[in-house]
């Protein structure tokens, strides 16, 4: 099926692209006619600031299982923006941190165009990919060679001879969409985790736009997954497509579940995968060796549980789970007064361990910036960084000469291994946490919303415990994922009593 239109940055009609009959193994392709030879980067960057051509071009929709030679454009349809372009090469010299072209720059890289979802398809499938500004055309290959020029061009400019409009700039050009959006072309992970917010016109299309990108759709059926674009009701999308995922044994999506909510009718399990401020973030044991799941990191309901138990509601809103309640929440405190107020723990040496294991959820990097279950060397690493806070109050005592060998003896040790960066770094995946204390006397962190009387529980099949907190009317509400230190690896299985849990 093909269709004739412009490309024009004028004020068109606002233009319908051909609709889809199978999103799923469809994509649109513009077809461009005989293109005239390219300009260079800061001419055709300079031209965003003024008017394009019109561009005469066909429009055609191919199946994506075999799609012909084909590139990826740039393109407006019918609204006030205008398309630009860019290209890179040495024949001429321009003074690239001048204002004009520093405007374009930032006015190329707030293009809309970055943040829909349908293109990055167009992109990632694409042999070759050229950006267009009406008749003049781009390699897309180049682009990031040119921001790399800009980038290092301004940055030595601003060391040279600092002033405000530069360090304006470079701030504005801090969020580069263009680095992210290339990735797709190598792995489309990023895509999903990597913190950017992608458009859609059709709520449905953020969980299945991209999927047409995968080599193994034929498992979305054995999920229960299926595009419906009858549902108008984008609460009701989200839930059944995480639904379908939590009842396939994904119950790590709980933790994408934890952040706000920009619709009041969307169940407390289910992801908001519309929320901006914060995005989601995925969870602090997430692993890039095993994707989302940690499995080999935490077994918290055991090697031995088993898929997740889902059990029938009346409402598909609400998610039946069975699990183990671990305790309750008694006191949200720092954690140097909840290590000295209840002793949980039979070994005093398990005791002392939980001192440097909870900060950073016992995790610790590796040397392929990977994670693990922490080692004993994060002990001297915490009591170093502990004696370098008491310093800080105590720097009098400190000052003595023997100290400070001691001392540097010590710090040259650990940044030879850079451990303390490497704890602090651990320490940073936890900061949207808060300690806690429970009744009996376990320690761990959970979300910022936790609050005395919320429970620990540990869910089936889970391999981390959660929070929740019973409503007026004895409903349960997940508030987010928690480390709870001492049943990491299924220790509350072995006595704990196996009831429902009701989630709205």
């Amino acid at each position: 099926m093909a269709q004739t239109a412009q490309l024009h940055d004028g004020n068109m009609p606002q233009y319908r692209l051909p609709s889809l009959s199978s999103p799923k193994s469809q994509i649109r392709l513009v077809v461009l006619h005989p293109p005239e030879q390219p300009t260079t980067i800061w001419k055709w960057l300079l031209s965003m600031l003024g008017q394009a051509d019109t561009l005469q071009c066909d429009i055609e929709v191919v199946s994506i299982a075999s799609p012909p030679p084909f590139e990826a454009l740039s393109y407006t349809w019918g609204s006030d923006l205008r398309t630009h372009s860019l290209f890179v090469s040495g024949d001429e010299e321009f003074p690239i941190t001048a204002s004009p072209i520093l405007r374009a720059m930032i006015a190329w890289q707030r293009r809309p165009w970055f943040y829909r979802v349908w293109v990055l398809q167009e992109f990632s499938l694409a042999p070759e990919a050229v950006f267009v500004c009406g008749s003049k055309r781009v390699p897309v290959d180049l682009l990031i060679f040119a921001r790399q020029i800009v980038d290092f061009a301004l940055f030595q400019q601003i060391v040279d001879d600092p002033n405000s409009e530069l360090r304006d700039a470079l701030r504005e050009l801090t969020h580069n969409p263009v680095r992210r959006f290339f990735g797709t072309r190598k792995g489309h992970q990023n895509t999903h985790i990597g913190g950017e917010i992608m458009e859609a016109s059709e709520q449905v299309d953020r969980l299945f736009s991209l999927l047409g990108l995968a080599t193994d759709t034929e498992k979305l059926a054995e999920l229960g997954l299926k595009a419906d674009y009858s549902v108008k009701d984008d609460n009701l999308v989200f839930t059944r497509a995480a639904r379908a995922l939590i009842c396939n044994g994904h119950l790590e999506l709980l933790s994408l579940s934890q952040h706000c909510k920009t619709s009041h009718g969307l169940p407390s399990w289910v992801p908001d995968w519309r929320s901006r401020r914060p995005p989601l973030r995925r969870s602090f044991c997430w692993t890039s060796e095993h994707g989302n799941c940690p499995t080999s990191l935490f077994a918290a309901s055991g090697n031995d549980c088993g898929p997740p138990k889902i059990l029938p509601t009346y409402d598909e809103k609400v998610l039946g789970l069975e699990g183990v309640v671990v305790d309750t929440v008694d006191e949200i405190r720092l954690m140097c007064l909840l290590s000295a107020t209840r002793r949980k723990y039979d070994d005093p040496q398990r005791q002392e361990e939980a001192y440097w294991r909870i900060p950073v959820g016992d995790l610790e990097e590796t040397k392929l910036y990977d994670v693990c279950r922490a080692t004993t060397s994060y002990s001297e690493v915490y009591r170093h960084l502990l004696a370098q806070c008491e310093g800080f109050e105590q720097g009098a005592v400190f000052l003595h000469p023997e100290h400070i060998s001691m001392r540097g003896n010590i710090l040259e040790d650990l940044q030879s291994r850079d451990m303390g960066t490497k704890y602090r770094a651990r320490m940073h995946e936890m900061k949207d946490k808060r300690p806690y204390l429970t009744k009996t006397g376990y320690v761990g962190v959970g979300p910022l919303t936790i609050q005395p009387g919320d429970q620990v529980v540990v869910f089936l099949g889970a391999h981390i415990p959660y929070v929740l907190r019973t409503k007026d009317d004895k409903s349960l509400f997940l508030l987010g994922e928690a480390y709870c230190d001492g049943i990491m690896d299924g220790e509350i299985m072995k006595d704990g009593v196996i009831r429902p849990f009701y989630l709205i």
